[in-house]
C-alpha cells in the first residue's frame, strides 16, 4: 500500500490554519517532515501523530503576564469592596 504524503500547504488546509503557521511548525520540528525533490512533505502517519499530540503550549508575552497580574489585583480589590459592603 503506498504511503500518503502531503505538502505543507495541503496540511495547513486540512488543519484550517495559515500556511505560515504550518511552516513555523515544520521549521521548529513540531511536526516531522522531509524533502522530496524540491518540496517539503509530511507523511500521513506524522500528520496523525501531530493531530493527536498534547496541545501546544504558548509562552505568554510580558504584556499578557502584566495584564494578568493587573486583572487579578483588580478582582481582589473588587472582592474586598464587596465584602466591606455586606
Amino acid at each position: 500500500m503506498p504511503e500518503i504524503i502531503y505538502t505543507v500547504d495541503e496540511v495547513a488546509k486540512i488543519l484550517k490554519i495559515k500556511s505560515t503557521t504550518m511552516w513555523g511548525y515544520v521549521r521548529s520540528g513540531k511536526i516531522k517532515s522531509f524533502r522530496l525533490g524540491n518540496r517539503v512533505v509530511i507523511r500521513g502517519k506524522d500528520l496523525k501523530l501531530f493531530i493527536n499530540r498534547p496541545p501546544l503550549k504558548f509562552k505568554k508575552s510580558s504584556f499578557e503576564s502584566g495584564f494578568d497580574r493587573y486583572a487579578n489585583d483588580y478582582l481582589k480589590k473588587l472582592e474586598e469592596l464587596q465584602e466591606n459592603l455586606i
